[in-house]
């Protein structure tokens, strides 16, 4: 006989603290900490949502915390996303759906809303990254990348530096949509591919333009890969440089699409 799979469902705290919020004001993420109830409340729309910005704002309220308490489960109303589920196995722990939110009738609590500060750190464009403003060719923007890797790779303690990763988004015609790279040394969602699509869609509202290759220095993590499913036009692709040796770089939604490929793989590689 197989394990019996146990079934995590909201509880009566967890339902009473969502009838708090009205559906039409968007989306809910909540977790129980000791800072109290921690919370944030957006509509989903491509990579953004309120997991992202509930895991963002606590890594960016509470740093040195951080990690221990994203280790509690994470309700959310609906069911969890593709992205939302690929975030919480590389940035927190446990995320259970289901929440049911009010109807209009009761009042968000005014303490642990961390929308505002998640927010203000997308306001930031976290990881933007300087770049060239058009490559003539793929192998180009391959060398950049691996100047641009060289470059931010510095000889800090391993708990203080982020790794190395930088990734560019390019139009058909060579010209640079965007640029970022890692800045995850504090904030374990701030990954290259994570800055490069959510800064794009913070300040165009939508996914990449038709034809649109990614290309990054290392291959996605799951995370990041649900991510650029998101943006990715359907005539897009992702090309990366190396390949990722854990297992967050395996059996991700990039792969099961067939939406990446290596760069030795690539045409005039």
């Amino acid at each position: 006989m197989g394990r019996k799979r146990i079934v995590i469902t909201p509880g009566p705290e967890e339902q009473s603290f969502a009838a708090r919020f009205d559906a039409r004001d968007g989306d809910l993420a909540m977790v129980a900490t000791d800072h109290g109830v921690l919370w944030a409340q957006r509509h989903r729309a491509g990579p953004m949502g309120p997991v992202l910005e509930l895991v963002q704002g606590i890594y960016e309220r509470w740093p040195d915390e951080a990690r221990w308490l994203v280790r509690q489960r994470i309700f959310t109303s609906g069911e969890p996303t593709a992205v939302e589920k690929a975030l919480v196995k590389v940035a927190a722990k446990k995320l259970t759906g289901g929440l049911q939110l009010g109807e209009g009738t009761g009042v968000p609590p005014a303490e642990g809303d961390l929308g505002p500060v998640a927010r203000a750190l997308q306001a930031r464009r976290p990881g933007r990254h300087t770049a060239p403003s058009s490559f003539r060719d793929p192998t180009e923007a391959a060398a950049w990348l691996r100047r641009t890797v060289a470059e931010i790779t510095r000889p800090l303690p391993r708990h203080a530096r982020a790794r190395p990763v930088a990734a560019v988004a390019l139009a058909p015609d060579g010209r640079v949509l965007a640029a970022a790279v890692n800045d995850h040394a504090t904030n374990r969602t701030l990954h290259a591919e994570l800055n490069l699509v959510c800064n794009w869609w913070t300040e165009h509202g939508g996914p990449f333009p038709s034809g649109t290759t990614v290309m990054v220095s290392l291959q996605p993590c799951r995370m990041c890969a649900a991510q650029l499913m998101t943006v990715l036009p359907a005539d897009g692709e992702v090309v990366f440089l190396e390949h990722e040796p854990g297992a967050m770089g395996h059996h991700t939604g990039l792969q099961l699409a067939g939406r990446e490929r290596a760069w030795e793989d690539a045409p005039g590689a």
